[in-house]
């Protein structure tokens, strides 16, 4: 009688476990993606999704500012089709120019490939006045 009591309560706990796993997924997760792509984020923001969880979904974050990480490298993209754990089709979720992780540095930012920090292109070691005046002026005459 005892092993068939603790065989309905490891039965019983293994339900409720499984209950508050299933309970982590939203049915509906069109309801929680907030892009499929950058241009449907507010300005000053991307879109981005995780690559470390398995059923993260799109959202919106902001570009990283000064002092923020970045990847010297430069950022990741991803393209394709999403599938989540309440049947949606693949062709559902189709994203298209999102970035891994996190966003690049906001526009006029340079990332420091020694730090992997945003900076502006004057608080670089090798930043070059001159240089970075022609360049501005050849952006004004187009």
């Amino acid at each position: 009688m005892k092993m068939i009591m603790r065989l309905g309560l490891l039965l019983l706990c293994a339900m409720v476990i499984n209950t508050k796993a299933l309970a982590r997924f939203p049915r509906n997760w069109n309801s929680h993606i907030e892009c499929t792509n950058s241009l449907q984020c507010a300005p000053g923001h991307c879109c981005t999704i995780s690559a470390t969880e398995r059923y993260s979904y799109p959202r919106c974050q902001k570009l990283h500012e000064v002092g923020d990480y970045c990847r010297a490298e430069g950022p990741l993209l991803t393209n394709g089709n999403m599938t989540y754990p309440d049947g949606s089709k693949p062709s559902d979720v189709h994203l298209e120019d999102v970035y891994l992780l996190f966003c690049p540095c906001a526009p006029g930012l340079v990332c420091d490939s020694d730090e992997r920090i945003c900076r502006q292109p004057s608080d670089m070691k090798d930043f070059n006045y001159l240089k970075e005046q022609e360049t501005g002026s050849n952006k004004s005459d187009d």
